[in-house]
């Protein structure tokens, strides 16, 4: 698990860092940047990226000081230096990859992605209370939870607007915290029921994750009915039946004899069989190969970006 966030003080001088070896620190351009740096110094939480090279610091509330405002918004540091600053109210949590890409969440429970020079490239709003956001270090996707009544992952390819489908939360609790991970070359996201680092005393249990989510959907389960059966333990993937294969021998799968063909021309025996799905969509939420084959059989493409309509989005 990541560092949760820290705080980070901009100066506009090296001359008046404080010298603490525990304080984490950057500059800023005094003539580019003097309006949202207008008492030439400012506290505000940060995070960085994977890498170390970027740090995204944000603040949420403005602030009136005499005839001068302290403006809320965000600044995405490059090595050391404030190299963009936006100002938007209410960021309650911003996270950053290592390409500057800056995902984020307000208290109106918008979502947004901006860029490295601080240009919006989306935004979508929800009904539910969005509890975290994350970025995976590539900035090739976004995640987000919310809280009840939803209770839900959603996950985004933030560049090109795709969003790439919803999965509910059946850990014990919300979601409290998130990150991205490589396992066998695919990319999960994690989820856990605790923040890093926010309690010594946190039961190891609940340092473990409670699910992981693989990143990239396997198909459009909306355009396929039958099973899904993992044949063998050790090959990794598993394979589609189809529903006319499946009719009249459901629930009594796992009994000698019974024998069908996946779409890949597969003869599975179903007694012997690692796992079954009896609902395909059940194996969209795992984390295991969906056979090539069966998909080329059923015309259905990982690679296909289907437009799916989450139940707590409320539009752009």
């Amino acid at each position: 698990m990541r560092e949760w966030c820290f705080r980070i003080y901009l100066y506009e001088n090296e001359e008046l860092v404080y010298e603490d070896d525990d304080e984490r620190w950057a500059l800023y351009d005094s003539d580019k940047f003097h309006d949202f740096f207008p008492d030439g110094y400012r506290s505000m939480s940060g995070n960085h990226s994977e890498d170390g090279h970027y740090t995204v610091s944000w603040y949420r509330k403005s602030r009136e000081r005499g005839d001068t405002v302290v403006p809320a918004g965000f600044c995405i540091i490059e090595d050391g230096s404030v190299s963009t600053t936006v100002e938007i109210d209410g960021v309650s949590k911003a996270e950053i990859a290592n390409d500057g890409t800056v995902a984020l969440f307000r208290e109106s429970n918008q979502f947004l992605v901006f860029n490295s020079y601080g240009e919006e490239i989306f935004r979508e709003s929800f009904e539910s209370n969005v509890m975290m956001v994350n970025i995976s270090q590539d900035g090739e996707y976004a995640a987000l939870c919310t809280a009840h009544p939803d209770n839900a992952v959603h996950m985004f390819e933030p560049r090109s607007g795709q969003y790439l489908g919803r999965v509910e939360n059946t850990g014990q609790g919300v979601i409290q915290y998130m990150d991205f991970t490589y396992d066998s070359g695919k990319k999960k996201l994690r989820t856990y029921n605790s923040t890093p680092n926010i309690r010594d005393d946190v039961h190891p249990n609940r340092r473990e994750p409670m699910a992981e989510i693989s990143v990239k959907p396997q198909f459009d389960i909306t355009e396929v009915d039958g099973i899904g059966v993992i044949s063998d333990s050790s090959d990794g993937i598993w394979h589609h039946i189809p529903e006319d294969e499946v009719q009249g021998v459901e629930g009594r799968l796992r009994i000698p004899g019974v024998t069908l063909q996946s779409s890949c021309d597969k003869q599975i025996s179903l007694i012997d069989s690692h796992l079954i799905y009896n609902d395909v969509d059940e194996a969209l939420d795992e984390s295991i190969d969906f056979c090539k084959q069966c998909q080329e059989s059923v015309a259905v493409y990982p690679d296909e970006k289907v437009e799916r309509t989450p139940k707590d989005r409320v539009g752009r």
